[in-house]
């Protein structure tokens, strides 16, 4: 359970487990080598490495001075930087072998080339005018079939994420789920044909198309738009 050095719950790593000795050796080292990750303030050199915007707004970030080991999960936060519990392998991974994702559910997952993969669960969750907003789409489906659905800011207000010079995973296209009201159970359409692959576009009226997935439920449901983990208002539709 990943605390901030000044005792704030900013989120956990599944996968982390108490690693208290860690904890007292990085104790105190707030700012160290890590504030050149962010400008170049500290002098040092940096190895590529992932960085991902979270719900809430902050960053959540590797880092390593002069490209060597010891990667440490890292969050700025206004000036103050926090540091979350290390994933599993982070005293041996060096930054660049580590890779961030945004997952439909806002949180973050992390690989590193190993068969350990990790989830980041954020403590805090996103403004909501960062949303997505639909302002129209069909509202009978048909399993099977491609509809259109418009509205706003469907590509999120960033990237999602980014690397550095060879590996990039950007999020900033419009995902739809389908939520089956009766069972709760969920399916992702496929999207495709994005009006904009634009950031930040505000009110301005965009729209994608979605696949409904010949299994899907049939029923009163929930339709979403989701942009970089964080969902629109439910649409109320019919899947027949």
């Amino acid at each position: 359970m990943g605390k901030g050095d000044r005792g704030e719950k900013v989120g956990d790593f599944e996968d982390a487990g108490a690693q208290d000795d860690w904890r007292r050796e990085q104790k105190g080292k707030a700012s160290g080598g890590l504030v050149g990750e962010v400008g170049e303030e500290a002098g040092h050199d940096r190895a590529p490495g992932p960085r991902d915007a979270r719900q809430e707004g902050q960053d959540l970030r590797r880092a390593d001075a002069d490209g060597g080991a010891h990667g440490e999960g890292v969050e700025l936060r206004a000036a103050l930087i926090e540091r979350d519990g290390p994933p599993a392998n982070a005293l041996a991974d060096a930054s660049y072998v580590g890779h961030l994702l945004v997952l439909p559910t806002g949180q973050i997952m992390f690989t590193d080339f190993s068969t350990n993969v990790e989830v980041f669960t954020p403590a805090g969750t996103y403004n909501p005018a960062w949303a997505p907003t639909i302002s129209s789409a069909s509202t009978r489906l048909a399993r099977g079939k491609t509809y259109t659905v418009s509205g706003a800011q469907f590509n999120g207000l960033s990237q999602g994420s980014a690397y550095g010079d060879d590996f990039q995973n950007a999020t900033n296209y419009p995902l739809v789920r389908i939520v089956n009201a009766a069972t709760g159970h969920v399916v992702y359409c496929r999207t495709h044909n994005h009006s904009t692959m634009a950031i930040a576009t505000g009110s301005k009226k965009v729209s994608t198309q979605f696949d409904v997935p010949a299994g899907t439920e049939t029923g009163l449901s929930q339709l979403f738009v989701v942009a970089n983990g964080i969902p629109s208002s439910p649409y109320w539709v019919k899947v027949h």
